[in-house]
């Protein structure tokens, strides 16, 4: 779900810019994702959750999937080695995040 409400449009419009005004993709990317999790947040501190860690869960969740996205995007690779390196991206991305979480779990 997470995909559709924002690694997608993120990436989508981020390449769209790029094409448009020379920019780079990543750097449009990283700016459109902090402006739709502010306002993906907004709508959570309407509902009562604190803006700050709202904002930090729905960016950060972000993070891989339209990194990985740009990154298989930006090489000249027909469509399954994109979609190896995507899952490769992805699952380097989660075991680092399960690492951190079990660190976290027990030494913390």
């Amino acid at each position: 779900m997470h995909t559709v409400l924002f690694a997608l449009p993120v990436t989508a419009a981020a390449r769209a810019l790029g094409r448009r005004t020379g920019l780079p993709a990543a750097a449009l990317a990283v700016l459109l994702g902090a402006a739709l999790a502010a306002l993906y947040a907004a709508e959570g501190w309407r509902r009562g959750l604190p803006f700050g860690p709202a904002w930090a869960w729905v960016a950060g969740l972000a993070v891989l999937p339209v990194t990985g996205a740009l990154y298989t995007r930006a090489r000249d690779a027909g469509p399954l080695t994109m979609l190896a390196r995507g899952v490769g991206v992805t699952v380097a991305g989660l075991l680092v995040l399960l690492l951190f979480g079990v660190g976290l779990a027990v030494g913390g």
